[in-house]
């Protein structure tokens, strides 16, 4: 159907008939100049504003079509492009809010594939969806968690027409699946780390000509970060950025563009635009507030060929080239928010003519719900919430009243009963603290009444009496009588249930008690400000507040005014304009239970909210589970947005204390992007100090030329952080083990704390008796706790033969850190290979000897300390003396050689030259060495004798007289040279001249050196 644009005046056709009725009574003055009103006052400054939010787009290929996610309205729109001069043609919007398939819930991004397949990041729903051109629904995959296709609010997507990548933002990563929805990978987690994330938002499919990158705005961390097409980092640039507003750093970095000539565009809150090349290298910037008209946001940016379409968060698109250049924008036509309605609870219920749905809000702006009528709506103009939260619109050209619960479940219709005829263009409804409704049928000029089941009550209005004569020229127009109605458009009623009715077309406001008793009016056609009866153009809206003001839409005045209950004390702003506090064509007014003022701004497509900055203005923190972060690197995020729209822009200053460090140390919140929720990063600060778990408390000061802002008192975050230090000392043992010899070879082992000590920290070292450790004293300090100080282990060498053993080095820790006094550390056992044998040592195995002749010697120690006294036995032979045969040995003198001395004695027997063998034996009550094997020693004797008869001739020779009386004697003596090993006999024979006395001698072993005598006498042969 269409209407016309005079506001209050929906139906043509009775506006003509009642300004041809009314012309010849009354006369018609002038439309006045608009006059603004008083600048706004304490309590009605704006605060800030509601409308569509383009938070995504996407060109077609060929750059004729244009897709747009409409976040706030939960739709995607459709334009075509037409390129000189810069313009877009609405085609269609599908989708609206909702969970069945087709409903979006504030979707954050979109992307096209080839074949004109369309699909959205549908983030409320944490699922993915996909439509035709069209927007016919074909698909949807995923749904909220964290496992593989699932998600935690999606809020870029990008394809390669094989694979969709998704930024899975509350996940902290990135998804890959197919087009037909089959998960294939992932990657990322919370961290500032090579692939991992904080708070991803945009991302981008690069193809350079000979590989596929892809690009990722990691907000959180302020920096841009390039992937392979399998998750992994690029080699060469895997990332750039960081915090700052200079050109090349981000401030929250949002969503990324190219060109197609190989560059990149990616935008932040500081509302600009930067060109980088596919590296990272910067290029340009440029900022949309150059040359439109003053925005300085940028929700996100696409490209087609050489002209960059940065979109604009209040639902425009501003055209650039890839120089930076603006060249123009356009702005959506599509929303028409026409009624606004409060609950008990601040919840806004949007009547949006456009789409022909009523929008239901929380205050905080975040959808709960939308519907539509049952039968569908027809023109909706009025909406209304009773007592018992049912939602009633006036369905204007169905000619009725649906009523909802507060879900938007269809409950009933409301039609007059046939005896007073059926309503002819509803346009507003109100309702008593009882439950009953007021419609303003505004085709038959009444109020109807209703009780909260749909019967009829009764109806207010009366017709307008025919004037008797007609006012000539400068005559001044009538007033008409109180209680009839011209258009009556909007109405409230107040907490005595006297209603208040805009009499739209009489330009007035009339008042009745319950039953129907006109009280009185105020106002007349006029635009100035102040008069003793105020001036109104067209007023339509009404709302009324707790004091029991009364706030009236001045339509026609593009501006609000507010009155007492009597009409007095009139106050107003508002004036012709787009901007903020201005008004084009103000329809509806609602005012809250804290006194915030809503109007919807039609033609603005806006609801504009005001109030006292002072009691709204605040900076929201909002935390998930409180900010958990721990010193092993897990880090947590909160987000972070005004209340209010400031006249300028707020810095947050965020300072942590030293238990952590954050993301971005300021945040700029502009008049545009006051309600984009900023995220900071917590990371806990690693101080290696064992404590307790405990917490960093981040604080934010606010600054701003706003001075409802400036010096604001903003939250503090306590972020819980988790210790991971535990008080200890650390041993290295080098190699694994601690291996010494008491040959001489030693080991080391390190020792370090394993956290950082509040106060120094002595470690004793103490070893028995098998081995040394050095230093023998450790000090660790808050300086030194991480270095390692090497302990050098040596064994004792004690000379006992035991085997190889162990020695045991313990550690006693002493500290006024109470974490560490006293700590119990582990001891270090070292093996001690011992060098030490059981044995005898003999200088000696061989001794060489003569007969008779000067003695040998050797000498004989042990080879290892004895626990107990050794005796040495050594034993010889008959021949062979040994001197001492025993020798004594202590543990104090088992190392000294001791000496023994060999002799050969002489055995006058020829037994050649023979050895004779030194026996040992060992004794001793020590194990070790009792009966140990002693090595003999081998006693080589030359044998000095030899076979052969010794003859001692008297005085050296023998000589006998032949004589005259016989003979004379002489003597000589026989013995053997050496002792015969059996009886040697001799026999002596003699010449003729001589004789012995006997002529055999026998020598034994026993007397083989004793000389026998052999007494010669000469023969008397007397010759």
């Amino acid at each position: 159907m269409k209407k016309s644009n005079l506001p209050g005046f929906f139906n043509k056709n009775i506006f003509i008939l009642i300004a041809v009725l009314f012309a010849a009574f009354f006369y018609i003055s002038p439309v006045l100049a608009q006059t603004g009103c008083a600048t706004p006052q304490s309590w009605n400054k704006f605060l800030y504003k509601f409308q569509g939010n383009w938070s995504d787009a996407v060109v077609t290929s060929d750059g004729t079509t244009l897709y747009v996610v409409n976040s706030n309205y939960s739709r995607i729109e459709e334009y075509t492009i037409t390129a000189s001069p810069f313009a877009l043609a609405y085609v269609r919007d599908w989708g609206g809010f909702g969970v069945s398939d087709g409903k979006l819930k504030q979707p954050q991004g979109i992307t096209i594939d080839s074949a004109g397949n369309i699909y959205v990041a549908d983030t409320g729903n944490n699922r993915i969806q996909k439509f035709t051109s069209t927007g016919v629904f074909t698909a949807a995959w995923g749904i909220a968690g964290t496992g593989n296709l699932e998600f935690n609010n999606p809020t870029g997507i990008t394809t390669d027409d094989t694979y969709l990548y998704i930024v899975d933002t509350g996940n902290n990563r990135v998804q890959k699946i197919t087009v037909g929805g089959v998960y294939t990978d992932k990657w990322g987690t919370l961290g500032s780390l090579a692939s991992q994330f904080s708070n991803p938002k945009g991302i981008l499919k690069y193809y350079d000509g000979a590989n596929t990158y892809l690009y990722v705005a990691d907000t959180g961390n302020n920096r841009i970060m390039r992937f392979n097409t399998d998750g992994t980092p690029t080699t060469l640039y895997p990332y750039w950025g960081s915090y700052g507003v200079s050109n090349g750093l981000f401030n929250q970095p949002q969503r990324i563009a190219e060109d197609g000539n190989y560059d990149i565009y990616v935008t932040d809150t500081t509302g600009r635009v930067q060109k980088f090349d596919q590296q990272g290298t910067f290029k340009l910037v440029f900022s949309p507030t150059s040359g439109d008209s003053g925005i300085s946001v940028v929700s996100s940016i696409t490209a087609n060929g050489n002209t960059i379409y940065p979109i604009i968060p209040f639902t425009q698109i501003s055209k650039y080239s890839t120089s930076g250049s603006f060249d123009s924008k356009v702005i959506s036509e599509i929303q028409q928010p026409i009624d606004i309605a409060l609950d008990s609870s601040n919840n806004f219920y949007i009547n949006n003519n456009h789409t022909q749905t009523i929008h239901k809000f929380n205050p905080l702006f975040t959808p709960l719900a939308e519907w539509s009528g049952s039968p569908s709506f027809l023109n909706p103009m009025g909406i209304g919430v009773n007592t018992g939260g049912e939602v009633c619109v006036s369905d204007t050209d169905n000619n009725q009243v649906e009523v909802f619960d507060r879900n938007g479940t269809w409950a009933r219709n409301i039609t007059p009963i046939p005896t007073i005829g059926a309503f002819s263009g509803p346009k507003d409804v109100a309702n008593e603290a009882t439950g009953k409704m007021y419609v303003a049928d505004t085709g038959n000029n009444r109020v109807v009444k209703f009780y909260p089941n749909g019967d009829f009550i009764l109806s207010l209005g009366s017709p307008t009496p025919t004037p008797e004569t007609t006012p000539g020229p400068g005559t001044p127009t009538p007033t008409p009588p109180g209680g009839s109605f011209n258009n009556p458009y909007g109405i409230t009623v107040d907490p005595y249930n006297n209603i208040y009715i805009a009499d739209t077309s009489y330009h007035r406001i009339q008042k009745f008690n319950a039953n129907g008793d006109y009280l009185g009016m105020w106002g007349e056609f006029g635009s100035a400000d102040g008069k003793a009866q105020p001036q109104l153009d067209s007023p339509q809206g009404m709302a009324i507040d707790a004091s029991n003001n009364i706030y009236v839409a001045d339509t026609g005045n593009n501006r609000i005014q507010r009155f007492d209950s009597s009409g007095g004390n009139q106050v107003c702003w508002g004036e012709y304009g787009t901007g903020d506090g201005q008004f084009n064509i103000p329809r509806n007014i609602a005012v809250d239970s804290v006194n915030r003022i809503y109007v919807s701004d039609i033609s603005n497509k806006r609801i504009q909210v005001f109030g006292t900055p002072g009691t709204f203005a605040s900076v929201s923190i909002s935390q998930t589970n409180g900010t958990n972060v721990t010193e092993s690197g897990t880090i947590d995020s909160y987000s972070v947005k005004l209340t209010t729209q400031p006249s300028s822009n707020v810095t947050i200053t965020i300072t942590p204390d030293t238990q952590s460090t954050i993301s971005s140390s300021t945040l700029t919140f502009t008049p545009y992007n006051w309600n984009i929720t900023q995220t900071v990063t917590v990371t806990a600060v690693h101080d290696f100090v064992a404590e307790e778990d405990h917490t960093s408390t981040i604080t934010h000061t606010v600054s701003s030329s706003d001075a409802t802002y400036n010096g604001l008192a903003a939250g503090t975050v306590i972020a819980n952080i988790t210790d991971i230090d535990v008080a200890g000392v650390t041993l290295v043992e080098s190699g694994g083990s601690t291996a010494i010899s008491e040959s001489g070879i030693t080991d080391t082992y390190t020792a370090v704390l394993t956290s950082k000590p509040t106060a120094n920290v002595t470690i004793r070292l103490s070893s028995d008796q098998q081995a040394t450790a050095s230093p023998s004293l450790l000090t660790f300090t808050s300086s030194n706790w991480d270095t390692p100080q090497t302990v050098t282990v040596s064994a004792i060498h004690d000379y006992i033969a035991e085997g190889n053993h162990s020695s045991t080095i313990t550690h006693t820790v002493t500290s006024s850190d109470t974490y560490y006094d006293a700590i119990a550390v582990a001891s270090v056992t070292a093996s001690i290979t011992d060098s030490d044998t059981v044995g005898l040592s003999i200088s000696e195995s061989n001794i060489d000897l003569v007969e008779g002749g000067s003695s040998g010697t050797y000498t004989v120690s042990l080879t290892s300390k004895p626990t107990k006294t050794v005796y040495f036995d050594a034993t010889g032979s008959a021949v062979l003396t040994v001197s001492p045969i025993l020798l004594t040995f202590l543990d104090t003198n088992w190392n000294t050689p001791q000496t023994i001395t060999v002799t050969a004695l002489h055995d006058n027997i020829i037994n050649g030259n023979h050895t004779i063998q030194i026996t040992h034996g060992v004794r001793s009550t020590d194990s070790s060495y009792n009966g140990i094997t002693a090595a003999s020693v081998d006693v080589d004797i030359t044998d000095i004798d030899t076979a052969g008869i010794i003859l001692t001739q008297t005085n050296g020779e023998t000589a006998v007289t032949e004589t005259t009386s016989g003979t004379s004697t002489d003597t000589y003596l026989i013995s053997l040279n050496s002792k015969p090993t059996a009886n040697v006999v001799l026999d002596l024979t003699y010449t003729l001249e001589a004789t012995t006395a006997a002529t055999r001698y026998t020598f034994t072993p026993l007397n083989w050196n004793t000389s026998q005598i052999a007494t010669v006498s000469a023969k008397n042969d007397d010759i």
